[in-house]
C-alpha cells in the first residue's frame, strides 16, 4: 500500500511540475515579446523603446521615400504613445519640453526635409559605451527630460508624435557608435510589433 501510495504521489508531483514548467515557458515567451507591457531587453542590454503595439514602417537603409538612405527605424504608433529610454545614460540633447508642432506633412522626398525641422522634437542619450540613441518626432510638449539629465533604462522620456519632417505619427529611432549611424536592430529586438520581420 505504501509503495502504491508513493507512486501515486510521485505521479501527481510530476504532473504539477510539468504544469509549473509550462507556465514558466509561457511567462518567458510573453516576456520576450513584451506582451505584458514590459520593456524587452535584448542580449546587448538595450531595450525596444515602446511597450505598446506598433508597426515598422521604414527600415535602416534606402527605400522608395528615403532615397539617399534612412539612418534609423521608423516605428509607427498612435500619438501620445509613451517612449522609453533604451538604456541608462546621459541626455546629451533635448529640446525640452519640445514645443514644435506635431502634425502630419506630405513629404515625398528627402530634399523637402532639410528645411522642415528634420527630427522635430527629439532627444539624444549617450550610454557611455560609445553608443548614442536618438528619439525623433516626439509629440508637442511631451519631452520629460532635459540636456544633462541622467536617465534610467525604461524611463519615460516623451511621447510618439509627428513633429518635424514626418508623414505621420511615429518614432524615428536612430543609433550611433562613436558618431557613426548603424542599424538599431543590431542592439534591440522588436517587441509588440505587428510586422517583426519587416526589416530583416
Amino acid at each position: 500500500e505504501d509503495k502504491e501510495a508513493k507512486e501515486r504521489l510521485l505521479k501527481e508531483l510530476e504532473k504539477i511540475l510539468k504544469k509549473v514548467e509550462e507556465k514558466e515557458r509561457e511567462y518567458k515567451e510573453r516576456m520576450s515579446r513584451g506582451i505584458d507591457g514590459s520593456l524587452v531587453v535584448s542580449a546587448s542590454g538595450y531595450a525596444w523603446p515602446l511597450t505598446s503595439s506598433s508597426t515598422l514602417t521604414a527600415c535602416f537603409g534606402a527605400d522608395s521615400i528615403h532615397k539617399s538612405g534612412h539612418g534609423a527605424l521608423d516605428i509607427a504608433a498612435p500619438d501620445h504613445t509613451p517612449v522609453y529610454a533604451s538604456k541608462e545614460g546621459t541626455v546629451v540633447y533635448s529640446n525640452y519640453p519640445g514645443s514644435m508642432a506635431s502634425y502630419s506633412k506630405n513629404i515625398t522626398d528627402d530634399g523637402q526635409c532639410s528645411s522642415n525641422g528634420g527630427c522635430g522634437n527629439y532627444i539624444r542619450i549617450d550610454h557611455g559605451d560609445g553608443i548614442v540613441t536618438q528619439y525623433c518626432h516626439l509629440y508637442t510638449n511631451s519631452i520629460t527630460v532635459k540636456t544633462g539629465d541622467t536617465v534610467s533604462q525604461g524611463q519615460h522620456i516623451g511621447d510618439v508624435g509627428s513633429s518635424g519632417c514626418s508623414t505621420g505619427s511615429h518614432l524615428h529611432f536612430a543609433t550611433y557608435y562613436n558618431g557613426t549611424k548603424f542599424n538599431p536592430l543590431q542592439i534591440v529586438d522588436p517587441a509588440n510589433v505587428t510586422n517583426p520581420g519587416r526589416c530583416n
